[in-house]
């Protein structure tokens, strides 16, 4: 149903109003080789209100799998990098929403996940591990630019 840029433009301008958001999902966007995630984010940044980061990887066929968080087709560092520019450009508006809640998803499965019963994709470890390393990437990115 949403699977583009023009897709989220048609939501966004279906009710032309900063408070009509999307969820910019990295991984369901990033499936898609017509797709850069980057490039959408930066588009759409006013109207994010939720981040979903995870990677994949895509093969000739159209096909996609789930891979960790640095080692996919998708620039998570450049993602984050365009979400923290956002917040400060929210910050300098005195918007009450300037931050971007985000979070992993489909976390790889590590330690004493793997034989646990879980919701598919929602493992506890990996998901931690994938927060750490998304928090670290957005702490590096606002100390490499002075902020």
């Amino acid at each position: 149903m949403v699977s583009n840029i023009n897709d989220l433009q048609d939501i966004i301008n279906a009710y032309p109003s900063i408070n009509n958001g999307i969820t910019l999902c990295t991984g369901s966007l990033g499936a898609g080789y017509h797709n850069n995630c980057s490039a959408i984010a930066e588009d759409l940044a006013p109207y994010v209100h939720f981040a979903h980061l995870r990677n994949v990887i895509r093969d000739a066929n159209g096909n996609f799998q789930e891979v960790a968080l640095f080692h996919g087709d998708v620039d998570i560092p450049s993602v984050m990098k365009v979400l923290v520019l956002e917040e400060e450009k929210r910050k300098k508006q005195g918007r009450a929403d300037w931050q971007i809640p985000l979070r992993p998803d489909h976390g790889n499965l590590m330690l004493d996940d793997i034989g646990r019963k879980y919701y598919p994709g929602y493992s506890l470890h990996g998901r931690m591990k994938n927060i750490a390393e998304l928090r670290g990437l957005e702490k590096g990115i606002r100390y490499a630019m002075g902020m």
